[in-house]
């Protein structure tokens, strides 16, 4: 009599285990969705303060030019300058695998692509003159990959010219 209520416990057990290993994966499935779907809208959320500066961009420096760029308030610059900081935490955020890479491209390839485009004279400058070579190089990574996605899909639009240099630190970046 044991030796059964011991196999049926085991019977039990293991039908018990069989159905709850598939709802496990269903529940860590759906937990990983709501997750993402949360950091996806936190993203959102962290560009749209941006947005304004985007337009900023848009209106005042419309080419890289650091004499325009200059003859900016200073309130201005330090907007223009937040919008960088932004792509650039973006980038970081990339780099680490933390937000894939084509969720950005998919939203944001344009503003960054044109962003980098015109502000980057500005950035070089502050690297050089800070001596701080890695200043905004996640922006600038990530605005490489978005210019080669932007090639690809819509030619003709607004674009910057990329070195070998240049694509060899993106593929290593990457």
């Amino acid at each position: 009599m044991f030796e059964t209520i011991v196999r049926i416990a085991t019977l039990v057990a293991a039908i018990v285990a069989i159905v709850g290993v598939p709802l496990t994966y269903w529940r860590i499935r759906i937990a990983n969705c709501s997750l993402r779907g949360a950091m996806y809208s936190r993203i959102l959320d962290m560009m749209e303060p941006v947005r304004e500066y985007r337009h900023l961009l848009e209106r005042k420096l419309k080419e890289p030019n650091l004499k325009v760029f200059d003859s900016l308030s200073e309130g201005e610059k330090k907007n223009l300058d937040n919008l960088a900081r932004t792509y650039d935490k973006l980038g970081l955020l990339v780099k680490h695998s933390d937000v894939p890479l084509e969720f950005v491209l998919d939203f944001y390839s344009r503003p960054l692509v044109v962003a980098w485009h015109r502000l980057s004279p500005h950035i070089n400058r502050t690297r050089e003159e800070r001596n701080q070579p890695g200043h905004m190089v996640k922006f600038e990574m990530l605005a490489i990959a978005a210019k080669l996605h932007r090639d690809k899909y819509h030619k003709g639009e607004e674009t910057f010219p990329l070195s070998e240099e240049d694509l060899r630190r993106w593929k290593t970046w990457k």
